[in-house]
């Protein structure tokens, strides 16, 4: 049993679409971990998969590695989803939601979401619940405490700007993680105010009592939880509901019973509108404006 009553079992790659381990039971969700390095990749195959609009976008890219990584992510994403009964990976359809959030066009009740950073993308996948996950690579923030001022609540800046520079870096990015799972979990795209919410900057530890505003008790139909994908990375799930057991693949390293915990039920902000095709990005100035398009479905579904 891993922290905060939720199960965790670790599966080394992903399974068969044929196999009980295909199958989400009600509070179960997946992770699956996608590296993104192209060493030895068949490109080529990887794209057949790939829907005309994929393939036109791939072909958008401007440097050939993110272009790579794109194909490469989007392929694993239509497997990823085949294994959990959306159909033949080359006949998976998308559909888009009113602020951007993607969904199955089959509406088979699987939900998903998509996030990538440098050479990780990460994939969550549950049944009949919302679902939304974010990842970055962590890295010196100069201007993050100007950032967290601007973008983040009045209670998560003072937090931030109470830190010394040794531990700044790492609960900035815990907090842009989890307050993006949350917004991209309920797909409200740029329309929900990032300081409408607070999360909690603590590295452990659950924290029920984080603020969403104006409706108190969303807090309470959310959780949020930090999943630990590898050295260097941040990375958090936002899940509507309970979550009961949680299903980690194609991650790193020995199995261990800390890959997660939870930070309290709620926040996230959406740079799902990179990822999708019907509204731009979300362009947070200097560090966090990324050199290369975020997102599998079009941002970071």
């Amino acid at each position: 049993m891993g922290r905060c009553g939720v199960e965790v079992v670790e599966i080394g790659a992903c399974p068969a679409a044929t196999t009980a381990e295909a199958r989400l039971a009600p509070g179960e969700v997946a992770v699956h971990r996608i590296a993104l390095g192209v060493g030895g990749a068949d490109l080529a195959s990887l794209e057949a998969v790939l829907s005309r609009d994929e393939r036109e976008r791939a072909g958008r890219f401007c440097f050939g590695r993110h272009r790579d990584r794109f194909v490469i992510a989007r392929s694993a994403l239509r497997r990823i989803l085949s294994v959990y009964g959306a159909g033949a990976p080359a006949e998976i359809r998308l559909r888009y939601g009113p602020k951007g959030k993607p969904r199955l066009a089959s509406d088979c009740g699987t939900a998903f979401n998509v996030s990538h950073s440098k050479e990780v993308a990460v994939v969550a996948v549950a049944r009949g619940t919302e679902v939304g996950v974010d990842v970055e690579r962590m890295r010196a923030m100069p201007s993050g405490r100007a950032i967290a001022r601007r973008f983040f609540s009045a209670a998560e800046a003072a937090t931030l700007e109470r830190l010394p520079a040794a531990e700044f870096g790492e609960a900035f990015w815990r907090c842009w993680t989890r307050k993006e799972a949350y917004v991209k979990a309920r797909g409200d795209g740029l329309s929900l105010p990032l300081d409408s919410f607070d999360v909690s900057l603590e590295a452990r530890g659950r924290s029920l009592l984080l603020a969403t505003r104006p409706d108190a008790g969303e807090a309470h139909r959310w959780q949020l939880l930090d999943v630990r994908i590898g050295p260097g990375y941040a990375a958090a799930l936002a899940v509507g509901g309970r979550v009961g057991r949680l299903r980690c693949v194609g991650f790193p390293g020995p199995p261990r019973g800390d890959l997660l915990h939870e930070v309290g039920a709620r926040a996230a902000i959406h740079r799902d509108a990179a990822e999708t095709p019907h509204e731009p990005p979300k362009r947070p100035p200097e560090e966090l404006t990324l050199a290369e398009p975020r997102g599998l479905h079009g941002q970071d579904e």
